[in-house]
């Protein structure tokens, strides 16, 4: 092991990944006990601590449309709505 290596980790903020789950009981509120955990975790998260990739919007998208029929523009205006969250 390299000592140096891990020295720069410990100022690291831990980061979480959302999950396209998280991210469509917070977007659709639909489940009584996860959606208010979506929301408490989205909106209460500290800046910097959560991380969505490209690969999740996708999913969240695409779930959105073909499974819940939600319109593109709604889409749209869902997707920028969980972008606009500090976390």
């Amino acid at each position: 092991n390299n000592p140096s290596a891990n020295t720069w980790a410990p100022s690291m903020p831990r980061r979480a990944i959302l999950d396209a789950n998280v991210v469509l009981r917070y977007l659709l509120a639909d489940d009584p006990k996860q959606s208010p955990e979506a929301v408490e975790l989205i909106e209460h998260a500290p800046d910097g601590t959560l991380y969505l990739s490209a690969i999740i919007l996708a999913e969240v998208t695409w779930t959105l449309k073909s499974h819940f029929g939600v319109p593109r523009d709604q889409i749209s205006a869902s997707i920028q709505r969980v972008l606009a969250q500090p976390a």
